[in-house]
């Protein structure tokens, strides 16, 4: 019974989101992490933002391990692409490190239903935004 309560404590409490995969995922070699994410306490949404300084080759086969492709104005999305694909500014004082070009030349993108994530790599450094609406 003990060993069954622990389990349901570990499932309940373990996160939601795919924030920790994205740090996870990252190569060894990788350099100046840093990392923001919100998540709302009752319903499962987030916004998670990383910035870590990579290499080219890394970026590209970071995205791949992701699933993310190549982001075009022709694409076709479940649902609008506006407001979500938006690189927009940090959210508050705390992330001045948050600072992507808003331009969506380059970047790669997974959307299922009201999940985003998407990648570009600027400045030698690889941005990612991931987001539950």
């Amino acid at each position: 019974m003990v060993v069954l309560l622990a389990g349901a404590a570990t499932w309940f409490f373990w996160p939601t989101s795919e924030e920790w995969l994205f740090h996870r995922m990252l190569p060894k070699t990788t350099q100046e992490v840093h990392e923001w994410s919100w998540s709302d306490d009752f319903l499962p949404h987030y916004v998670y933002l990383l910035r870590a300084r990579v290499t080219q080759e890394e970026f590209d086969v970071y995205v791949a391990k992701l699933g993310l492709t190549l982001h075009t104005p022709s694409r076709k999305y479940e649902e609008p692409a506006e407001p979500w694909l938006d690189w927009g500014r940090g959210p508050d004082e705390k992330t001045p490190w948050w600072n992507p070009s808003p331009s969506l030349q380059s970047t790669f993108v997974a959307q299922g239903h009201d999940t985003w994530t998407f990648a570009k790599y600027e400045k030698g450094r690889l941005y990612l935004k991931s987001l539950k609406h």
